[in-house]
């Protein structure tokens, strides 16, 4: 009886824990993907501004 009572548990131990892994890894894919999409728009804007400024330094002075 104790063998069994030890199966079981150990068996739903690690059901318990495999659901919450999966349900971690879920929500860790999904921070990941925006995070690294809003990193990327930022890196993309800054490169854009720097290659190409929106005003010219030289229509201020006339």
């Amino acid at each position: 009886m104790y063998h069994l009572t030890y199966y079981q548990s150990a068996h739903y131990k690690t059901y318990v824990f495999a659901f919450q892994k999966s349900r971690f890894y879920r929500v860790k894919a999904a921070l990941l993907h925006c995070k690294t999409y809003a990193f990327a728009m930022s890196k993309r804007s800054y490169h854009f501004l720097r290659k190409y400024p929106l005003q010219n330094k030289n229509d201020f002075d006339e």
